[in-house]
């Protein structure tokens, strides 16, 4: 609902927050880190051997939350 919200702000009302971009960039991370730790558990520790599409997932989402520097820093106060 955030992305929309700001596609919304965007499309629509031609206002564009760059706080609500930052907040729904950082929601989708964090909700993609939730999903690939759920699978990872469900898989096992076989699901980090290099070349499992699982490890690959894990590398690239662990790289985007480092990217997006300190997402809890963005839900203070909510």
């Amino acid at each position: 609902m955030l992305a929309y919200k700001v596609a919304y702000q965007r499309d629509v009302l031609t206002v564009f927050s760059l706080e609500a971009s930052g907040r729904a960039k950082a929601l989708a991370t964090e909700v993609a880190c939730e999903a690939v730790e759920v699978a990872l558990q469900a898989r096992g520790l076989v699901a980090l051997c290099r070349g499992e599409p699982l490890e690959r997932l894990y590398r690239e989402v662990r790289a985007l939350r480092l990217a997006c520097g300190v997402s809890e820093a963005l839900f203070v106060g909510e």
